[in-house]
């Protein structure tokens, strides 16, 4: 159980990849090395894996969770694919909640269509 984060030159692409409980600490830890790495490479696509992940946190945490994006750093001009496969409800809270704001955040069920929107330029 755990994470991994990785730069793939050949797509310039962030994959995150988590397996287990998903709280409030996980997402801050994963995500701070996430965007630290795309700032390292200047990358603004990232691949969430979470079809492993099970969401422990409540609606306020995972509100909660969306307010501190602008503090690590996600820019609304990055593109954010989510694999999922459980917690349904919560994820497509997360991926309203940051789309309101303003966040290039969608979620997948099949890793195909998500590279595809991720690899989409940008209107």
């Amino acid at each position: 159980m755990g994470y991994t984060v990785e730069y793939q030159p050949d797509r310039d692409l962030i994959i995150v990849r988590h397996e287990g409980d998903l709280d409030y600490n996980v997402l801050l830890s994963y995500g701070a090395e996430a965007l630290k790495l795309a700032t390292q490479h200047n990358c603004h696509r990232v691949l969430l894996d979470q079809t492993r992940s099970v969401i422990v946190e409540g609606t306020t945490r995972i509100f909660e969770f969306v307010t501190k994006l602008d503090t690590l750093g996600l820019q609304r001009t990055d593109k954010v694919a989510v694999l999922i496969a459980r917690d349904i409800a919560d994820h497509l809270f997360f991926e309203t909640v940051a789309r309101n704001r303003g966040y290039n955040l969608r979620y997948f069920y099949d890793v195909a269509p998500a590279i595809d929107w991720l690899e989409q330029t940008q209107p």
